[in-house]
């Protein structure tokens, strides 16, 4: 079982169920209209019959226990805002790039969370700015004292990615 938070697009839900056709794939957004739009990119995709879309905060709508929770959350702290070139400012809305004054509050209210929901031997995957790497891992560490937390770089070598392996 996976979630998919903050799917926006639905890119990474879409994509786990198009190659792991045994999966069940939730994916929830704060945005009905970011929902609906998953939901279209995933018929495009055939693969609308093993998503479950949901409406909701976080992790709020997730009941199950999950092997994977993936989240790509907005991650921009709120004063390098007005500095994000305007071809990325244009094409989304400002609430799928805003995570508050440092950029994780929603991170921390998703890793505070996560132990409802995670499975011993799950996994998290949180993509991540380019600087956080550190900030996140020991973000996610109280609430997941036993596991393995790396941060994996980008091809430019910038921290992109925290994985938790959850004991």
């Amino acid at each position: 079982v996976i979630a998919d938070i903050g799917t926006g697009c639905g890119g990474i839900a879409v994509t786990l169920a198009k190659h792991l056709p045994r999966a069940r794939v939730i994916a929830t957004d704060l945005s009905p209209e970011a929902v609906d739009l998953a939901r279209e990119n995933a018929v495009r995709h055939g693969v609308a019959d093993r998503i479950d879309f949901r409406v909701g905060s976080l992790l709020e709508p997730v009941t199950e226990t999950l092997d994977l929770l993936a989240a790509n959350l907005p991650y921009i702290d709120d004063k390098d805002w007005p500095y994000l070139q305007k071809t990325i400012r244009g094409h989304e809305p400002k609430m799928a790039f805003l995570g508050g004054p440092d950029g994780l509050d929603l991170m921390r209210a998703m890793l505070k969370d996560a132990p409802r929901v995670v499975k011993a031997g799950g996994l998290i995957l949180m993509e991540i700015g380019a600087y956080q790497g550190d900030d996140v891992s020991a973000i996610a560490q109280p609430h997941f004292p036993s596991a393995q937390i790396t941060v994996k770089p980008d091809y430019a070598g910038l921290d992109r990615l925290v994985v938790v392996d959850v004991k």
